[in-house]
């Protein structure tokens, strides 16, 4: 197990992938336009088209004579982008918590499934148990076939941190592997320290 300071978890990595592309998208976009004015007003496109404004007559007359569908469809349009605008902002709070976990690979053997509670409980239990514990909580993260753990343990100061460390280590973790017969469990744990101990707080992450 290797310590280090983590980035706290507040959004899942398919929200992140999506956040970056539609943000490319965007600038994209921004860049383009941006690079159309400068190049208008250079006169790269001649010095007539420089001297346009930006809603020319001609573009003036089209919407007057076609006041009959054209707003409603600016009326659509603006709709369908803020409705975009709303699901954007909804993703942002998505999280990638599994609900249950396949413990059987190969569906020619049929399919087994655990709910991903009744492991997270049973883990918080055991860790809760532990002396110098004052309360856990976990979450299991990904997909059902490669999940990844996400443990927070609350520390109260009558144990040094590291013991701690090393036993959920040596005896949650292991019993958590075991239950899901995996070799490894990707763990994130962190570790909090109540004001008055010593021992400084740890974050650590685990690749078993």
């Amino acid at each position: 197990m290797s310590h280090t300071t983590l980035p706290p978890e507040v959004r899942s990595p398919r929200t992140n992938r999506a956040n970056r592309l539609l943000l490319l998208l965007l600038g994209l976009i921004l860049l383009a336009g941006g690079l159309a004015g400068l190049l208008t007003g250079l006169e790269v496109f001649g010095s007539a088209r420089a001297d346009q404004p930006v809603f020319n007559r001609e573009l003036v007359d089209f919407v007057d004579r076609n006041a009959g569908w054209f707003w409603p469809l600016v009326a659509v349009v603006a709709v369908i982008l803020g409705l975009l605008a709303l699901w954007w902002l909804l993703i942002q709070a998505r999280g990638d918590r599994v609900s249950s976990l396949d413990l059987e690979t190969d569906r020619s053997h049929g399919r087994t499934r655990l709910a991903a509670g009744a492991l997270t409980g049973a883990l918080v239990d055991e860790i809760e148990s532990y002396r110098g514990v004052a309360r856990a909580s976990g979450r299991l993260l990904g997909d059902g076939l490669a999940p990844r753990l996400s443990l927070r343990v609350a520390l109260d100061g009558r144990v040094d941190a590291g013991d701690v460390l090393r036993r959920i280590e040596s005896e949650a973790l292991a019993h958590a592997r075991s239950a899901l017969a995996a070799e490894r469990l990707p763990t994130r744990l962190e570790l909090v320290v109540p004001r008055r101990a010593a021992v400084p707080p740890a974050v650590a992450e685990s690749g078993r």
